[in-house]
């Protein structure tokens, strides 16, 4: 759903992630315009991008509307937050991509940034995932 807006105004709480994803969840939010906490399960994983400071604390919020799974990338590392019991702990692997340690997602993304070839951080990328079986070779 991308950076769509989600509030919850029984918490009073809300935000627009720099991009959030439905896994599991997929089918009950799918075509929907406008997401109620009501109706609608919070995304699986929400991801924020965070080069410069930022003006409020937004893991009290995510947790109050309940996102399993919050990547931050500070400009250099990748970091990965589970929701266990209301609070958000730092976690080496994706629950949502359980065979990912993240930190290595997060070398080649410092690659883009460093200005490495796209195409070919995307085809390192591409290969890295087949070689651990991750994908079909067909993919």
């Amino acid at each position: 759903m991308g950076s769509s807006t989600f509030k919850r105004r029984d918490k009073q709480k809300g935000l627009e992630p720099d991009d959030c994803y439905f896994f599991e969840s997929r089918s009950k939010v799918r075509g929907v315009k406008r997401w109620n906490p009501k109706t609608h399960p919070p995304p699986d994983l929400a991801i924020e991008v965070d080069i410069f400071s930022r003006s409020i604390a937004r893991e009290p919020i995510y947790a109050a509307l309940g996102v399993p799974e919050l990547w931050r990338y500070d400009g250099n590392t990748l970091h990965c937050f589970h929701l266990t019991q209301g609070e958000y702990s730092a976690a080496k692997y994706s629950r949502v991509f359980p065979f990912l340690d993240v930190s290595l997602l997060g070398s080649f993304i410092n690659r883009v940034q460093r200005g490495d070839d796209d195409s070919k951080v995307h085809r390192e990328f591409v290969a890295w995932v087949k070689k651990n079986g991750w994908a079909s070779e067909q993919e």
